[in-house]
């Protein structure tokens, strides 16, 4: 296959609309002329145009790491066995590729990038061959713990009262519809008043009454330097003594103009003294259309304009921007006189969302709803009703939403699957009620284009709109939405730094610390009061074992359990000690059933497993669900963990190799999935060995056991039934019954 017009591709969006860059092209490793290096850029093309950012990101390193790699192999072997085309990319080769990481102690990850890119080009390119991969060892994940109990509490009173807030800017939006915008002579004089007969005579008045004498006050500099001056103190500057005239004027007409009490009108002039309404800012802002409704281009360049004077200042919107970039910072030398104001990025918070406030309402949702930061974001404004909603009570609304990727390693990657949640819509703070406060706060952005920037054009969910930050206009766009993945998660990064909620000790300040844990957080309170199986349920598993290992084994829910037990047996043993006890007890058995001992062997072997003191009496866990009172155990894979074994030297070689199989399934399996099948058994052979007294004896079993292998079966429960029958078939029920003596 021929790929090289792709070349001249030298980036990718992926489906969040962020750029990613073909790095490998500038590579030493990679030929533009070769087959191999052509068809890896076009599964590049294919695939990171398709996937997220992440996992675009992780195919471009995997591609980086197998062309180095690929230098390396074909500089070891001859010309036939080297890799120049797809078709000699086959298991050996990339066993080779696995064996090479593995020596060197490189992390696998990109090998396993590889392995995703490759086996799913079939979707974009149906002629694509399978490429059949080495089976790798399996990937230790852990699954996202839920918060703490404290934790929790902090978060809900947290989004709560933030909230409270976004409620209060819908409603505070009324009043800036009802303000009287500024005009630019009405700025113009409450921060230079004009030179009108109230105020020049308010002025001269002030000085009089607070110069020690006449003299001093220079009447003609203060009238030279006001605007719009009253034509009869212009003549008064033209005639031949200014002053006299200025003072004859005012002893006969001053008496009309002065007001009761005493002030100068020019005592705090200046752009920096003027201390605007806010309300009357934002309406004006409304009525000239800024910063939104106006071109992107020309927006920049009110943004970008150096108006160190107000006399560049032309209109109102370039007076305000005056105000609030270049003369909102006091410098030392006006610290007295100077009055400091907000950001201009706060004046817009107080009418327009921001980062934070949707990334709060994101949060919130999540909190409600148990769903992933993925489909919360993919609620549709105009269809989030499922139509059977209200039907039985018009206050309980089911909500519905969409995960639309990877639900399963088994199904397209982008298959949807349909997500429920009940509200109340009676609750301020319930998911219903979250979803139309996000669509009133976003309908000022929602009617917007984002056409600033390309990337935004990719998935901008309208109903999570908000604003970016002033500084971020001529680099990103004015606004934006949760569903870009910069936007949320630089919102929930300001919404941790704004409130101070801690896990464990240690503070949250980044996204990932809690985004992603919103949902185990959501099932650990939920499976306090409801069953595991409707948790599944609400959570839209469709697996038990899914809501159980990885969202129902963290340490809170394990250490609940204990206290739940704990408990119980305080209970049952006041009814015991108090003799108020009812219910069955275990069966009691003679002396003389519990003076033998059952010898277990597997035909074929001569050295002997293990015995047990008492088949009728086991203690493994949860025996009582697989074994009915009064019957005889024949569980060996539990027999390691029960108080009844025996051991002799002829069991040394099984203990041996059993440990051995333990030791390569911890380092292939995950380890959650490893401690719950194995961690007991293992760490009960690891003590028996460790403490077996005899050195001289492991070593001998050790031999044994190397020269006989395989011993035991890898599944130790193959043997249950086998026991079973040679237990029936014997004359005496038994496998070899011997005396305690």
């Amino acid at each position: 296959m021929k790929f090289g017009s792709y070349l001249q591709v030298k980036s990718v969006y992926s489906n969040e609309g962020f750029e990613v860059k073909c790095r490998y092209l500038d590579m030493e490793e990679f030929d533009p002329t070769n087959s191999l290096c052509q068809t890896l850029h076009y599964c590049f093309c294919s695939y990171g145009s398709n996937r997220s950012y992440s996992s675009t990101c992780n195919a471009r390193a995997a591609i980086e790491e197998f062309l180095k790699f690929r230098e390396w192999f074909n500089n070891r072997n001859p010309e036939a066995l080297q890799l120049h085309a797809l078709s000699d990319i086959f298991v050996e080769p990339l066993r080779t590729y696995l064996d090479y990481r593995q020596k060197r102690k490189l992390p696998l990850k990109p090998i396993r990038s590889l392995k995703n890119m490759l086996s799913v080009m079939s979707e974009f390119d149906a002629a694509f061959p399978n490429i059949l991969f080495p089976k790798l060892p399996k990937e230790q994940t852990f699954p996202n713990p839920p918060l703490e109990d404290q934790a929790i509490d902090k978060l809900d009173a947290a989004l709560k009262s933030h909230v409270e807030k976004l409620y209060h800017k819908v409603e505070y939006r009324k009043e800036v519809h009802e303000a009287q915008p500024y005009n630019y002579e009405e700025i113009l004089e409450i921060c230079y008043p004009s030179g009108t007969k109230k105020n020049v005579y308010e002025w001269y008045r002030h000085s009089l009454n607070n110069y020690s004498t006449p003299k001093v006050i220079q009447v003609g500099g203060v009238l030279k330097k006001l605007r719009n001056l009253d034509p009869d103190f212009q003549r008064c500057l033209e005639a031949t003594e200014p002053k006299k005239e200025f003072i004859k004027l005012y002893e006969q007409e001053s008496p009309a103009y002065l007001a009761d009490k005493e002030y100068n009108p020019y005592e705090f002039e200046g752009i920096r003294r003027w201390l605007p309404d806010y309300t009357r800012l934002l309406k004006t802002f409304l009525v000239h259309d800024y910063p939104f409704a106006v071109p992107f281009k020309e927006a920049i360049a009110i943004n970008t304009a150096t108006t160190y004077s107000m006399k560049y200042c032309k209109d109102v919107i370039s007076v305000i921007f005056h105000r609030f970039v270049r003369t909102r910072y006091i410098p030392k030398r006006l610290q007295n006189t100077g009055i400091p104001i907000i950001s201009l990025d706060e004046l817009l918070n107080l009418y327009y969302p921001n980062q934070e406030d949707m990334a709060v309402l994101m949060l919130m949702i999540q909190f409600q709803a148990g769903w992933n930061k993925e489909t919360v974001i993919a609620v549709d404004r105009d269809d989030f009703e499922h139509g059977l909603s209200g039907i039985i009570d018009d206050s309980q609304r089911l909500i519905t939403s969409e995960k639309k990727r990877g639900q399963n390693t088994h199904l397209p990657y982008y298959k949807s699957k349909t997500m429920l949640a009940v509200s109340n819509t009676k609750d301020k703070h319930s998911i219903y009620n979250l979803i139309k406060l996000a669509d009133d706060l976003s309908s000022p952005l929602s009617s917007l284009e984002p056409d600033e920037l390309t990337a935004y054009q990719i998935g901008h969910n309208r109903l999570f709109s908000c604003t970016t930050d002033l500084a971020d206009w001529s680099k990103k766009s004015r606004f934006s939405s949760m569903s870009n993945t910069k936007t949320s998660t630089r919102g929930v990064r300001d919404f941790l730094r704004n409130n101070e909620i801690s896990d464990k000790g240690e503070r949250l300040t980044r996204s990932g610390e809690i985004v992603n844990r919103m949902r185990p957080t959501w099932m650990y309170i939920k499976r306090k009061t409801d069953p595991l199986s409707l948790v599944q349920l609400a959570a839209g598993h469709s697996s038990i074992e899914t809501t159980d290992i990885h969202y129902d084994s963290s340490e809170q829910s394990t250490r609940s359990r204990k206290e739940r037990l704990t408990k119980e047996l305080h209970v049952l043993m006041d009814k015991l000690r108090s003799r108020k006890f009812s219910g069955l007890m275990p069966a009691q058995y003679t002396k003389e059933e519990d003076s033998t001992i059952a010898v277990f062997s597997i035909p074929g072997h001569n050295r002997e497993l293990w015995a047990c003191r008492n088949q009728r009496l086991p203690t493994w866990r949860n025996y009582e669900n697989f074994i009915r009172a009064g019957e005889k155990c024949f569980f060996l894979n539990k027999c390691l963990n029960c108080s009844q074994i025996q051991l002799f030297n002829d069991s040394l070689p099984y203990l041996l190799e059993r440990l051995d199989y333990l030791n390569k399934c911890s380092q292939d399996m995950p380890l959650i999935e490893f401690t719950q099948l194995f961690c007991s058994e293992y760490e009960t052979l690891k003590w028996i060995i460790d403490n077996w007294e005899d050195g001289d004896e492991v070593k001998a079993a050790r031999r044994f056991q190397r020269r006989n292998s395989p011993l035991l079966p890898k599944d130790l429960a193959s043997l249950n039934p086998l026991m079973k029958l040679l237990s029936e078939v014997t004359q005496d029920n038994s496998f070899l019954e011997a005396s305690n003596d």
